[in-house]
């Protein structure tokens, strides 16, 4: 019986991954199961330096896409968050943390 079920839940995973890529999407999959970021100290800095998200993205040169994806915990360039660290004149560790799986911990 449990052998049925790990095989169906096998199953069921490898047809969800190959989905995703048919549809081009497993770099997302992937980065959705593995880690994801918080930029929660980002946020702080901007409501103490009373900047809002669009301030940021006019002085960091940041698009509207790249917030809402760090706004989401995603993955966004080393460049951005120079650019980024340049504007509030602190290190990438003051803006961001990785938040790993808790599989892996």
């Amino acid at each position: 019986m449990l052998v049925l079920i790990t095989k169906t839940l096998v199953d069921l995973l490898l047809n969800l991954i190959i989905d995703d890529i048919i549809k081009g999407n497993i770099k997302s999959f992937l980065r959705g199961i593995i880690m994801q970021f918080s930029y929660d100290k980002l946020w702080k800095l901007l409501i103490d330096n009373k900047m809002k998200k669009k301030d940021l993205a006019a002085k960091a040169k940041i698009t509207a896409t790249t917030m809402s994806n760090m706004g989401k915990g995603k993955p966004v360039s080393l460049e951005t968050l120079g650019h980024i660290c340049e504007v509030f004149n602190c290190n990438i560790g003051d803006i961001v943390d990785v938040v790993l799986d808790k599989k892996e911990a």
